[in-house]
C-alpha cells in the first residue's frame, strides 16, 4: 500500500467515527451537539485555530513558498505587522504568539497561546518607549531553545514597530536575581544552574523587559514593590526564559541569531565563556544527583563500563539508547526494556532499548572463571554464579543524536562496522584476497556484526591489507601495558608446548600473572581443576598478534608500540569511550488519574468526604451546588442541564455581567461587551442527587460501590457530566482526566521496522492493514519479514491494549443508550489491533490519530520517530498519553477545561488526521538511515570532530523529506531490535521502602567493575538523603494545617483547634514520620560506606537535631513502629 492509500486508509476511518461521534452528541447530553475536537490539514491551518489571528493561515502557506524554515517567523512579523502598524499591546501579542508557533513546529504546543500572556509597549525613565513581553509557567512547554528564540522574535518585532531598547534600572536587575535565589530557596530547581554575575550580565543587555504574572505565591524578600513590576510575588515564566533560556542556550541562541542575521546580540557570545570561567570543569551532573534506589552502572573513562559504540537499530535513535538484553537480566532487571538511561553523552539521557547485536557482557564468576555472554545458556549460568560484571557491553548511540545535540564525536571501541571499513578502504584489496577470504569480507559488507570471519580467515586478512584483527578476536587491552603483554607471552611459550587439547579448547597450567592479564584483556577463559581453558580461536588469535615465541622484549614498550612491534598491525583501542549511565525514570504503562481519582465531572462540595462519594453525598438530601446557567431554546426553561427537563428540548449557557446586568447567550468571550466586565455564567443550584443517581444506575444496568466525583468544578462554564457517565466508567474501572477523556500514559520508544512475530500480529491481519510487501519489496507471506513502520502506526503494550478494549465497552454502552447501537463490539484486548487512537503530548494542545498494529509485552509504546516529532517528543524517557478515538470524540468538552492560564494544556483542542514530514520538530529530521557509517566517520571521531560536520555526508531523514519520498524511505538499519523479553519491567518498582531501593542499588553496585559503591553511596546521602531529611525538617515547622472534612487549608493552626467553614477538627500536613523516615538508612550508610568525615558530621548533626526535637514527644507516647519489624 503506498502513501496515498495510506493516508486515505487513516482519514476514512476518522471521518467514519467523527460522524458517528456527531449523531451520538446531537441526541446526548453533552455540551455542543458537535464533537468539539477542530481538525486540522496542516500547521499553518493548526496555527490560525489555534493562536490566530484570522486568515494566517494562507499568510503562513504563501510566505512558506518564499522564505526559508528560520526566517519564516521574521517574515510572519513583517507581515502581520504591516497589516496594522500601530503598537497596540494587545495585537503585538497576536504576532508575537503566531511567530512562536512557526518556530515551534508542528504549531501545537501551549506556549505560544499561554505561555505568552500580554505584551505591552511601557516607557523607559528618559521617555523613550519599550517592548515588556509577560510570560507564563507554560511558555516551558516550548523547550529551552525556542523559550530563548521567542526573545528574538520579540526583539525583532520591537525593530519593526520602531521602540526603543529596554534600560533596566539597578532595582529591577537586583530584583530579577533576588527571584531567582528566592525560586530556587523555596519553589524548585531550574535546569541550569546560572551564577549570579551571568545573570546580570544578561539582564543589563536585553533588548525587551522580559517580565510575568506571578505564577507561585511566594513574595520576594527585597525591592518588593517596583514601578514597573506588577507584582511582588515569583514570576516564574519570566525567570525561566533568562535562566534556562537565554543564558542557559546562550551558544544555541547565539546560533540562531546569527541565521536570522540579525545584530545587537554580539553580547551574547561572552556568556558561554563567563559560564565556563564560574563553573569550573567538575564531575557531570549524571553523577552528581544521584537519587536513591536509582543505581549507577558506568562511570566516563572507567574500563568496564558501557562501551560507546555509533549505530542504529530499528528501536534506536531519537534519543533512545540500545544496549545488549543480557545486559538488563545481569543488572538483576534495575533496566529493563523503556528504563530511562541518565548519560552524559550525547544528551541528558533516553529510554534503554534491547539491541541484541551488540557487544555482550563480560563477566567473572565464582570460580574465576570468564565468561563473554553471548547466548541463553551463558546468561543463565552467569546468573548462577555471577561473581563481578567486568565488561557492561555496548551502548548503542546514533550519529543522529550526535548531530541533534551538536556535540564532538568520542572515539569508539573497535567493532565490526568500523573493521569492515578499513578493509574496505585498502587500495586493490579485492586482488590481495584469496577465495575465502574474499567471501568473507562481502558477508561482513552485508551484515558485519553476523558474519565474522573464522579466526584463520581473519589472521590472513589482516596480513595481506595490513588491517587490525577482527575485532571478535581483538583483546580489550586498553589499560594493558608492554609488560602485561610480556607476561602473557612468556606464559603462553611455556605452557603450550605441555598444553592437553580438546576438540575446541587448550587446557594451560595456571598462572596467577597471567590469569591477571587474561582477567584485564575480557578474555574468555575458564578455570578447571587449577588449570586455564581457552577455546583454540583465543590461542591462534593470540599466537597471531603476540608471537610467543619469538625473541624479542617488549616490557619496556607502550601498548601501541608492543602491539606494533609484534604483529606489525596498526593498534586500535578496542573498549574506547566508557560513558557515564545511570538509572533514571522506570518505564510507564498506567491508566492516568487525577488526584484524587474520578470517576465523573459532577461537583459535590464537602458533602461526599475525601473521596467525593456521590452516593455518600446523596445520602444527604438536596445539595447547593455551583453549575452552569442555561436557558431552553424552546420553552425558555431555565436550569443546569443540556436537555430540558420540561420540553426535552436543547439549552444554551446564558452569562450575566455582575457589573452592568447584561446576560449573553452563548458568549464568545467571558468579558462583557458593554462595560468590560467577567461574565457569570454559573450558579447556585439545590440538586436532589438520589434520583440522578438511580436514574443513571437504572439506564446503565449496573451499580457502582463508590462513584467518585470533584470537590467543585473548575472550568468557568461550570458544566457537569452526566451522572451516568460516571456510573458506567465506575462499573468498569476507568477513570477520566480534566477534559472528560479517558488517558492512558505510556512511555515513547521509536521503531521504525518489525516484524509480524516481533509484534504478535498475524500475516494475514498485516495484509489487511496495508502490509503488503516488505522491505525488499517481496510479497509478504511470513512472519519473520522486515516491514517498515507506516508514519501513523503504533505498537502497544498489552496493559494498554486491556485498557483500550474497557474504554471501547464504555464507549459502546453510551452509543447504545442513544440509540446508536455498539460500534467497536470487541470480544478480547487483541481486538485492538487496527483500531484508531488518539496520542497526545502534555505540553501541547493537539493530538495526532494513530493506528494500532502489533501488542508486545512491554511498557512502552513503539511508534515511528516522525510521529514522535509531530507529538513535539523525542524517546528521552518522557511519556504520552493515548486515547480511544472515539472516547475522545463523544466525550471530550472544552467547557469542562479549568478557567486558569495553563488549564487548556495537554488537551486535544486539534487533531492532526496526515502528519506531514516536513512539518514536524526537527529533531525526527536528524535520524539516520544509514546502514553503516563511512571510514571518514570514524577517523572523524577518531580527531573528536563536532558531528554537524558529516551531517551532510551521512543518509539522514531530512534528505529523504527534501527528496519528498517519505512516508518510505527510512533505511534498515545494520543493527536488530528485539521489542520484548528478557526484562520487561524495571525491578526499582518492585521495591518497597526506599531502605530496600538503596541496599538493592549498593549491592549491584557491588558487583560492577566500573563503579565505586563508596562514591555512589556518599552521592546519594549528600544529595538526595541529607537534603530530603533537612527539608522535611524545614517542612515540619512551617506547615500548614488542613481540615479533615472540607479540605481549607490555614497557615498555622487555629486556637479553637478546628476549622471556621465547617467545624471539623484539624490535622497536621506533615507527621513525625515524614521527618524520620529516611534515619535508618542514613545509619545505614553511615556504618556500612561513608568515608568523608564532612559528610558524616553533618549527617550525624541533623539526625541529632531531629532527635532532640522529638525527644519530648516520645517520653509522653512511644513511636509508632511498622509490623515489618516483628517479621
Amino acid at each position: 500500500m503506498n502513501g496515498d492509500s495510506y493516508a486515505r486508509m487513516i482519514e476514512e476511518g476518522v471521518r467514519r467515527e467523527w460522524d458517528l461521534a456527531a449523531r451520538f452528541r446531537a441526541v446526548s447530553q453533552t455540551p455542543t451537539g458537535y464533537p468539539e475536537v477542530r481538525l486540522a490539514r496542516d500547521m499553518a491551518e493548526r496555527i490560525e485555530l489555534l493562536v490566530g489571528p484570522p486568515g494566517v493561515a494562507e499568510l503562513i502557506r504563501r510566505a512558506s513558498q518564499t522564505s526559508s524554515k528560520g526566517k519564516l517567523s521574521l517574515r510572519l512579523i513583517d507581515e502581520l505587522y504591516a497589516q496594522d502598524p500601530r503598537p497596540d499591546s494587545r495585537r503585538l501579542a497576536q504576532i508575537l504568539r503566531a511567530a512562536l508557533a512557526v518556530m515551534t513546529p508542528p504549531g501545537t504546543t501551549a506556549a505560544p497561546k499561554e505561555g505568552i500572556v500580554d505584551v505591552r509597549v511601557k516607557e523607559n525613565l528618559d521617555g523613550s518607549r519599550y517592548l515588556a513581553v509577560y510570560y507564563a509557567g507554560p511558555i516551558r512547554s516550548a523547550g529551552g531553545t525556542e523559550i530563548a528564540g521567542s526573545v528574538v522574535l520579540a526583539d525583532y518585532l520591537r525593530r519593526v514597530a520602531g521602540l526603543s531598547n529596554y534600560k533596566p534600572t539597578e532595582e529591577e536587575v537586583m530584583r530579577f536575581i533576588e527571584e531567582v535565589r528566592t525560586y530556587r530557596r523555596k519553589v524548585g530547581n531550574f535546569q541550569y544552574s546560572i551564577p549570579e554575575e551571568v545573570l546580570d550580565y544578561v539582564l543589563r543587555r536585553l533588548p525587551i523587559e522580559i517580565t510575568g504574572i506571578a505564577t507561585d505565591l511566594v513574595p520576594v524578600s527585597s525591592f518588593r514593590h517596583l514601578p514597573r513590576v506588577e507584582t511582588p510575588y515569583l514570576r516564574g515564566g519570566a525567570l525561566r526564559v533568562v535562566n534556562d533560556g537565554v543564558a542557559g542556550r546562550a551558544r544555541k541562541l547565539m546560533l540562531l541569531v546569527e541565521s536570522l542575521g540579525l545584530s545587537g546580540w554580539e553580547w551574547l557570545r561572552d556568556v558561554p565563556e563567563m559560564l565556563k570561567k564560574a563553573r569550573p570543569e567538575a564531575r557531570t551532573s549524571v553523577v552528581e544527583e544521584v537519587v536513591g534506589g536509582r543505581p549507577v552502572l558506568s562511570l566516563a573513562g572507567r574500563f568496564g563500563g558501557f562501551r560507546l559504540r555509533y549505530g542504529r537499530a530499528p528501536n534506536t535513535s531519537m534519543a533512545a539508547l540500545g544496549i545488549h538484553p543480557h545486559t538488563m537480566r545481569l543488572m538483576r532487571g534495575y533496566v529493563a526494556i523503556g528504563t530511562q538511561l541518565k548519560t552524559d553523552y550525547p544528551g541528558k539521557g533516553g529510554v534503554a532499548m534491547a539491541v541484541p547485536t551488540l557487544e555482550p557482557p563480560v563477566v567473572l564468576l565464582n570460580d574465576s572463571s570468564v565468561l563473554r555472554v553471548d547466548t541463553a545458556g551463558k546468561l543463565a549460568e552467569a546468573e548462577e554464579r555471577l561473581a563481578k560484571i567486568l565488561f557492561n557491553g555496548d551502548i548503542l548511540v546514533s550519529f543522529g543524536d550526535c548531530v541533534e545535540n551538536n556535540v564532538k564525536l568520542l572515539p569508539p571501541g573497535y567493532c565490526e562496522e568500523y573493521w569492515v571499513e578499513e578493509v574496505l578502504a585498502v587500495s586493490n584489496h579485492w586482488d590481495k584476497l584469496t577465495g575465502d577470504e574474499a567471501e568473507y569480507v562481502k558477508r561482513a559488507m552485508d551484515n558485519p556484526v553476523k558474519s565474522p570471519p573464522p579466526v584463520e580467515v581473519a589472521c590472513r586478512i589482516s596480513t595481506k591489507l595490513r588491517v587490525p584483527l577482527h575485532p571478535l578476536y581483538m583483546p580489550f587491552w586498553d589499560r594493558c601495558t608492554g609488560h602485561d603483554i610480556q607476561v602473557l607471552r612468556g606464559w603462553l611459550r611455556s605452557s603450550l608446548p605441555a598444553a592437553s587439547r580438546t576438540q575446541d579448547h587448550f587446557i594451560l597450567p595456571s598462572s596467577r600473572a597471567a590469569k591477571k592479564v587474561l582477567e584485564s584483556m575480557l578474555i574468555e577463559h575458564r578455570v578447571i581443576d587449577g588449570k586455564i581453558q581457552l577455546s583454540k580461536s583465543w590461542v591462534k588469535s593470540l599466537i597471531f598478534l603476540f608471537r610467543p615465541f619469538a625473541n624479542i622484549d617488549v616490557s619496556g614498550l607502550s601498548l601501541e608500540k608492543a602491539v606494533n612491534e609484534l604483529s606489525g598491525l596498526p593498534f586500535r583501542r578496542r573498549m574506547g569511550t566508557t560513558l557515564t549511565v545511570r538509572v533514571g525514570r522506570p518505564e510507564k504503562a498506567k491508566q492516568r488519574r487525577l488526584r484524587p481519582p474520578v470517576h465523573v465531572l459532577f461537583p459535590v462540595g464537602i458533602a461526599g468526604g475525601a473521596q467525593r462519594d456521590l452516593l455518600r453525598a446523596a445520602q444527604l438530601g438536596g445539595l447547593s451546588l455551583e453549575l452552569a446557567s442555561r436557558t431552553c431554546t424552546s420553552c425558555g426553561e431555565r436550569t443546569w442541564r443540556e436537555r430540558c427537563g420540561q420540553c426535552g428540548g436543547h439549552t444554551v449557557i446564558v452569562a450575566e455581567c455582575p457589573s452592568c446586568g447584561s446576560e449573553y447567550i452563548e458568549p464568545e468571550d467571558k468579558y462583557c461587551p458593554t462595560c468590560g466586565g467577567t461574565l457569570r455564567s454559573a450558579k447556585k443550584w439545590v440538586v436532589n442527587l438520589k434520583p440522578e443517581i438511580e436514574a443513571a444506575m437504572a439506564a446503565a444496568g449496573t451499580r457502582a460501590e463508590t462513584l467518585k466525583g470533584v470537590k467543585g468544578l473548575s472550568s468557568w462554564a461550570k458544566v457537569p457530566e452526566p451522572v451516568l457517565k460516571g456510573v458506567l466508567r465506575a462499573s468498569m474501572g476507568l477513570y477520566l482526566y480534566k477534559d472528560g477523556t479517558i488517558r492512558f500514559d505510556c512511555t515513547n520508544a521509536p521503531l521504525t521496522h518489525f516484524t509480524a512475530r516481533q509484534v504478535g500480529t498475524s500475516v494475514e491481519r498485516l495484509l489487511q492493514l496495508g502490509y503488503d510487501r516488505d522491505v525488499w519489496g517481496r510479497p509478504l507471506v511470513s512472519e519473520d519479514q522486515v516491514l517498515e513502520l507506516k508514519l501513523q502506526d503504533i505498537v502497544i503494550p498489552r496493559p494498554l491494549a486491556v485498557h483500550l478494549y474497557k474504554v471501547s465497552r464504555f464507549v459502546d454502552s453510551l452509543l447504545a443508550q442513544a440509540g446508536l447501537g455498539g460500534y467497536y463490539n470487541m470480544s478480547s484486548p487483541d481486538d485492538v489491533v487496527g483500531r484508531l487512537v488518539a496520542a497526545l503530548s502534555p505540553h501541547t494542545h493537539g493530538a495526532v490519530v494513530c493506528r494500532v498494529i502489533g501488542i508486545t509485552e512491554t511498557r512502552v509504546l513503539y511508534a515511528h520517530p516522525v510521529l514522535h516529532a509531530a507529538k513535539r517528543r523525542d524517546c528521552d524517557g518522557d511519556e504520552d498519553s493515548v486515547m480511544l478515538l472515539m472516547d475522545m470524540l463523544v466525550n471530550f468538552s472544552r467547557f469542562y477545561l479549568p478557567d486558569r492560564i495553563g488549564g487548556a494544556m495537554d488537551s486535544p483542542l486539534l487533531l492532526t488526521i496526515r502528519i506531514d514530514p516536513a512539518e514536524v520538530d526537527e529533531q525526527a529530521h536528524n535520524v539516520d538511515i544509514a546502514p553503516r557509517y563511512p571510514l571518514e566517520f570514524y577517523r572523524a571521531c577518531e580527531s573528536e570532530e563536532p558531528a554537524v560536520r558529516l551531517a551532510d555526508r551521512i543518509p539522514l531523514i531530512k534528505h529523504i523529506v527534501e527528496s519528498g519520498s517519505l512516508p518510505a524511505g527510512a533505511g534498515l538499519p545494520l543493527h536488530e531490535a528485539l521489542l520484548q523479553g528478557y526484562v520487561t519491567e524495571s525491578s526499582y518498582t518492585k521495591r518497597g521502602t526506599m531502605l530496600e531501593r538503596v541496599q538493592a542499588q549498593l549491592e549491584l553496585c557491588s558487583i560492577l567493575s566500573s563503579v565505586d559503591p563508596t562514591f555512589v553511596a556518599e552521592r546519594v546521602l549528600a544529595h538526595h538523603v541529607l537534603p530530603d531529611i533537612l527539608g522535611n525538617l524545614r517542612t515540619y515547622f512551617s506547615q500548614s494545617y488542613i481540615c479533615r472534612r472540607c479540605g481549607r487549608r490555614y497557615r498555622r493552626v487555629l486556637l479553637g483547634g478546628t476549622c471556621r467553614i465547617c467545624g471539623s477538627e484539624l490535622s497536621q500536613t506533615v507527621y513525625r514520620g515524614a521527618v524520620e523516615k529516611y534515619i535508618d538508612l542514613a545509619y545505614m550508610l553511615l556504618e556500612e560506606y561513608i568515608q568523608d568525615p564532612y559528610l558524616r558530621e553533618g549527617v550525624i548533626n541533623a539526625i541529632d537535631n531531629i532527635r532532640s526535637v522529638f525527644r519530648q514527644t516520645e517520653e509522653r507516647s512511644p513511636r509508632q513502629l511498622s509490623l515489618k519489624r516483628y517479621f
